[in-house]
């Protein structure tokens, strides 16, 4: 057991790290709810003609804002986020018969 307290040790020391402040944890709080109602918009409409400015006016963002927070979020565009989505359910549906669903 000791052997594991002194890894833990050099794993702590050796690692830099510190502790998130309350306005941090915040800012990523309202960051994470931000994109899990951009997803849920955009699940509950992808089978319809959705472009970016029907998600920006949902969601109170300027397209311009909603672009920039869509690609470094999510790591890719709207437009292939948006195309990868409906393939993948066209997959699903195919294969099983039935949407697949984001999970929340």
């Amino acid at each position: 057991m000791s052997l594991l307290n002194l890894l833990f040790f050099h794993i702590t020391t050796a690692v830099p790290y510190r502790i998130p402040s309350e306005a941090e944890l915040n800012k990523a709080y309202m960051k994470t709810k931000k994109m899990r109602s951009i997803l849920s918009y955009i699940e509950a409409n992808y089978q319809e003609k959705l472009l970016l400015s029907d998600v920006a006016r949902h969601e109170h963002l300027s397209v311009t804002y909603l672009l920039h927070f869509f690609t470094e979020n999510f790591g890719l565009n709207f437009q292939e986020y948006l195309s990868n989505l409906r393939y993948l359910n066209n997959v699903f549906k195919k294969n099983y018969g039935y949407p697949q669903t984001i999970p929340s």
